[in-house]
């Protein structure tokens, strides 16, 4: 080839790098609303509308992006539950497209939210979901829609447990029919479900990997549409998740996790996880200025421990490095993300921990010890507690801590009288 061909032909991927990702087309971007990110061989890549999506890469979507199958037959809307309404907490997506000859997608659901429509006016949409190393065959009829959900996370104490292998964490999906009727087929059966009333929900979890059917009068109360506040807060994570787009994520994330609005900290701390950056979220448990920022940045961590044993390991690793500290600390502060057993949570030493760590030294060890003594004891009104507080007015706040629980006792459901 002459030196001139090769010029052009250098010129030519300058101008079009975008024109499609390498392998075989299965799907097609049809809305990004934020980021749609597709995971290179080496980096992240954005994916924009009207592009094609190949076989087995990951995909990753904040707060919302729509695909179509390469045939036009099924559609797929990836979502996150910003709103926090529903069960499960979904702070991104994220799925695999498989190569698939029977059915009109193969996909596996790696966490988050989906919806899926048949986009034919006639026959049914074939889907083949992939939960783990489960399939589920779903059959929508035309004008149907379902929407499945999966979150993972590790059990209470699972580190301490931990002495050789760790295991995978558990996960859990529901499928819930919104619209029309669609058929479901596992290795074992196969039944038809339809929008309520009737058999509308399923349950799976990769123990039982078994799909259990449950009968709904009326479609839960968090399918409704947005209020104006959500509307609002939608438009500033789609708006803050769009500097994603760009090539240097790293410092988009820095950006938002140091703006001055709170919806792209929050923003940036959920893209931190998703894409892998635990450093930087470890760092914003321990923001001295932005309350919300580590109260979101423990969810995030929690949902990033759930993903697997390499997340766990990655955590492990970042916090003995960043946080200066031993293995065996850096266990202690794992088992406090995952939080406590049911027989914990009747122990009266659990509370004493918690409110004694209220002033431990480390900011992040503090918020951590505040995030779950809100959410383990009832109060009527809330303690004004800010683990970033300078020691005497959390001194104050701690002393209302131990008045609701005393020492030794543990909060007044635990002693009902």
């Amino acid at each position: 080839m002459s030196r001139t061909c090769l010029v052009g032909l250098a010129l030519l991927l300058a101008l079009f790098p975008r024109m499609s990702h390498a392998g075989k087309a299965l799907a097609t971007c049809e809305e990004v609303q934020g980021v749609l990110l597709l995971r290179g061989a080496k980096e992240w890549q954005a994916v924009k509308k009207g592009e094609s999506i190949p076989a087995e890469a990951l995909l990753f979507a904040l707060p919302e992006a729509k695909i179509h199958s390469a045939n036009g037959a099924v559609s797929v809307e990836m979502k996150a539950d910003i709103s926090q309404r529903g069960p499960m907490p979904a702070l991104e997506s994220a799925i695999q497209l498989h190569s698939a000859e029977e059915v009109d997608l193969d996909i596996t659901l790696d966490r988050g939210i989906l919806v899926f429509r048949n986009l034919r006016k006639e026959g049914n949409a074939k889907v083949l979901l992939r939960l783990h190393d489960s399939k589920i065959e779903l059959a929508l009829r035309p004008g149907s829609r379902i929407g499945v959900e999966m979150y993972s996370r590790y059990a209470p104490g699972i580190i301490k447990e931990f002495t050789g292998k760790l295991e995978a964490p558990s996960s859990q999906a529901l499928a819930l029919v919104l619209e029309g009727k669609v058929f479901v087929r596992t290795a074992e059966e196969g039944f038809t479900m339809q929008a309520p009333p009737g058999p509308a929900l399923f349950q799976w979890d990769n123990f039982d990997k078994k799909v259990h059917v449950q009968g709904l009068e009326k479609l839960p109360d968090f399918i409704r549409p947005m209020t104006e506040m959500e509307k609002e807060t939608f438009a500033k994570a789609v708006k803050a998740a769009q500097t994603l787009a760009g090539g240097d994520r790293k410092k988009a994330i820095a950006a938002l996790l140091s703006s001055k609005e709170p919806v792209a900290r929050l923003t940036g701390v959920v893209a931190a996880g998703a894409l892998g950056d635990v450093g930087l979220v470890l760092q914003s448990v321990e923001n001295k200025d932005h309350p919300e920022l580590r109260e979101q940045s423990i969810v995030v961590m929690r949902h990033y421990l759930g993903r697997g044993p390499d997340q766990v390991r990655q955590t492990m690793k970042q916090l003995m490095t960043l946080g200066k500290v031993g293995p065996i600390k850096a266990s202690v502060f794992i088992e406090l993300l995952l939080g406590f057993t049911a027989e914990q949570k009747k122990q009266p030493v659990t509370y004493d921990i918690l409110i004694k760590l209220l002033d431990h030294t480390r900011l992040g060890i503090r918020e951590l010890a505040h995030w779950h003594l809100v959410r383990l004891v009832p109060v009527k009104t809330p303690i004004a507690y800010n683990a970033a507080a300078s020691e005497g007015d959390r001194e104050k706040a701690i002393a209302q801590w131990r008045a609701l629980v005393p020492r030794g006792k543990g909060p007044a459901h635990l002693n009902p009288k």
